[in-house]
């Protein structure tokens, strides 16, 4: 599709703006949600389709009731075969490796008291293959106890996913945004 140029004082339909938007790609804004007081879990639906092959989810703004704890993702029923990899740094300098082999959700994140961020990248959650994931962030606002984080993971199924959700490895959230966005992909 060929970017569309538009005249001065022209009214643009919503169709022309989505194309002529497709045709240089970015992201665009598929879903917002609230992370609601002291839950245990957070179930996005709706958030990829076939739209999309690729999304991002950021997740800001909230805290854990644990003093650390892992942020994990399970991508729709699927609670078997999440496989992750990373590194945990902090501010002291120390470096820890992290792994998960066949578990019942993948980590993506850390949480504490002070602090839930993290940005995340998927490929694929709504193709019939597996789906994988690249994040990263830190897990307190406090400069003296700060960690860096980067994690990269698979689910290892063939299901088509079209909702995820986000959950403390312990304790509760509260507050905070989740958003997702496509990658729309340039013609």
């Amino acid at each position: 599709m060929a970017l569309t140029t538009f005249v001065s004082g022209q009214v643009l339909t919503a169709a022309q703006l989505n194309d002529s938007y497709a045709a240089v790609g970015g992201l665009r804004l598929i879903k917002t949600q609230t992370i609601g007081s002291a839950v245990s879990s957070v179930t996005v639906t709706d958030a990829f389709s076939s739209t999309y092959e690729n999304y991002k989810i950021v997740v800001s703004g909230g805290t854990s009731s644990s003093p650390t704890s892992y942020l994990l993702i399970q991508f729709g029923a699927v609670a078997t075969g999440y496989y992750v990899g990373g590194i945990q740094v902090n501010t002291g300098g120390s470096v820890a490796g992290a792994s998960q082999n066949n578990a019942t959700s993948g980590r993506v994140g850390m949480t504490t008291a002070d602090a839930l961020a993290v940005s995340i990248d998927v490929i694929g959650p709504n193709l019939a293959k597996k789906t994988v994931w690249g994040s990263m962030g830190t897990s307190d606002a406090n400069a003296a106890s700060a960690i860096g984080y980067w994690y990269a993971g698979s689910e290892n199924g063939t299901t088509q996913h079209t909702a995820f959700t986000l959950l403390p490895g312990g304790g509760t959230l509260t507050g905070g945004t989740i958003r997702v966005y496509g990658y729309a992909n340039t013609n």
